[in-house]
């Protein structure tokens, strides 16, 4: 599924294509998309990251730290908000006492906390317990304010001095001190747990309308969201010291979010969410974080990249635009059913040797499926129709959204063109004892598919050499099952 809520946490997955001219359909598949985790490699990859950042292993795991991180909008965002506020009108005079017990005669009443508590929470004070001994949450937020500045605080000194450093930025959060960076952080949870199979698709959808709907609405525009987000980066960083091998630098996230403000195919504004953003305000604003050479290299490398990439498309016969449309059509089609139902598994292999293949195996490196689509579509001739579209290739076999075409040899230099209408095609699977599933439509085979020992609850190759095809297909009765319903509900689709 796609959402424009995962714009919130593009900062962890936005590339360097996106600081160049791409079609929209290229940035609705890389950042729209909430599912991108295809290969079982890559997934346990992502679930390990969960696991050691977040100790998210399940949906329960999963609730647990997006409520730990709400926690903070409670109490400590809207206590350090009102801090900020009298550091901007007291600014380091707060180091003295009495000067604290004057801004305190203000900013500590009960009418100040409830309007910065509210500004968190859409108009509104929550109420945390209903136990009626347990504190009101403006009682909270006040002892907390009194904590920061209390003479011995060391956080609230590590406060002062964070606003001195970062007063343009936090000042153009709008009253919501880092709270952005929660909030991009946990859409970036709930899409990976959702990847993952952690949540279903019908909470995956609950929770980015409850956490992006609520971000939409209190943050209002861009400028506001991303300076909140990148204090927040800033904190975390410079403050709190968090570091990891799966933690993304505070320089990188910061390049990464000025990559997406600056480029020239307006990724943050394309897609329903605050397309009126002032996005050069938001670039001036981010500016002194950034080294502007060093982006001014990286934008030249993405554009560079992105020509050679349209080049190789026109060279090849192909519009351009058909991989953003060829993206979307294969991760609806196939990507997304395929992670459903399990078979997944047998996108293990490389692409190189992978004999069914798919425009995002292409990824970076050229010559992998547009060129073989090429090779065989040039060697007989074909010329796609205006709006068909190629999303998987098999040997000598096109699959495109109009029909699928089967290049049949004749001799060593001629070949013969067949197509297949997709109401006219039947595909059929076999297992084999060489670990093997053989692919075949109208009972010619196009292309195999690997499985491992331990697929069919074995722990030895040589176990499934003198299994019997009956044995096999016996093992792999759901697998076989399974494809037969991926390519039914190709037929369906696309007759």
């Amino acid at each position: 599924m796609q959402s424009k809520y995962t714009l919130l946490a593009s900062a962890y997955c936005a590339l360097s294509v996106h600081r160049t001219q791409v079609s929209k359909d290229i940035l609705r598949f890389s950042l729209l998309e909430t599912n991108l985790y295809f290969t079982v490699k890559n997934r346990e990859e992502l679930a390990a990251v969960l696991k050691k950042n977040y100790d998210i292993r399940n949906q329960d795991t999963l609730m647990e730290m997006l409520q730990s991180l709400e926690e903070d909008s409670y109490i400590y965002y809207p206590a350090a908000q009102i801090f900020f506020s009298m550091y901007l009108q007291y600014g380091d005079s707060l180091t003295d006492e009495a000067v604290r017990a004057k801004a305190l005669e203000h900013y500590g009443s009960s009418a100040v906390i409830r309007q910065a508590i509210e500004r968190f929470h859409e108009g509104e004070v929550p109420v945390l317990s209903d136990d009626p001994k347990s504190l009101p949450l403006v009682v909270r937020v006040g002892n907390k304010l009194r904590e920061f500045l209390s003479e011995d605080s060391k956080l609230g000194k590590r406060y002062l001095g964070f606003f001195a450093k970062h007063r343009a930025l936090l000042e153009a959060t709008d009253g919501l001190f880092v709270l952005g960076f929660d909030y991009s952080r946990m859409i970036e949870i709930i899409t990976s747990s959702g990847d993952l199979g952690y949540i279903d698709e019908e909470v995956l959808a609950e929770l980015l309308e409850h956490v992006g709907g609520h971000a939409e609405r209190v943050f209002g525009s861009w400028v506001t969201f991303w300076a909140s987000a990148v204090a927040g980066k800033l904190w975390s960083v410079e403050e709190q010291g968090i570091k990891g091998d799966t933690v993304k630098p505070g320089n990188e996230y910061i390049s990464t979010v000025y990559g997406l403000v600056t480029s020239p195919a307006h990724p943050l504004t394309s897609f329903g969410l605050w397309e009126d953003s002032d996005m050069e305000a938001l670039r001036t604003l981010l500016q002194p974080y950034v080294d502007l050479q060093a982006e001014a290299k990286l934008d030249e490398e993405a554009r560079a990249n992105g020509e050679r990439r349209n080049d190789y498309f026109r060279k090849n016969g192909f519009d351009p635009e058909i991989e953003g449309r060829a993206l979307l059509l294969a991760t609806e089609l196939v990507f997304h059913p395929l992670v459903r139902s399990g078979l997944n598994y047998y996108l293990g292999e490389d692409p190189v040797v992978r004999e069914i293949i798919f425009p995002l195996d292409d990824g970076g490196n050229l010559g992998i499926f547009w060129s073989r689509v090429h090779k065989w579509a040039h060697r007989v001739g074909l010329t796609f129709e205006a709006d068909e579209v190629p999303f998987m290739y098999a040997a000598r076999h096109i699959f495109t959204n109009k029909r699928i075409y089967r290049i049949r040899r004749r001799a060593l230099f001629f070949s013969r063109l067949e197509q297949i209408e997709w109401r006219e095609a039947a595909f059929s699977f076999e297992g084999s004892g060489a670990g093997l599933i053989e692919c075949k439509l109208g009972g010619r085979k196009f292309a195999d598919l690997t499985f491992k020992p331990e697929r069919i609850g074995k722990t030895k190759i040589g176990e499934l050499l003198i299994m019997s095809r009956e044995e096999v297909e016996t093992a792999l009765a759901e697998d076989l099952t399974a494809l037969r319903a991926l390519f039914d509900s190709l037929i369906a689709k696309l007759s």
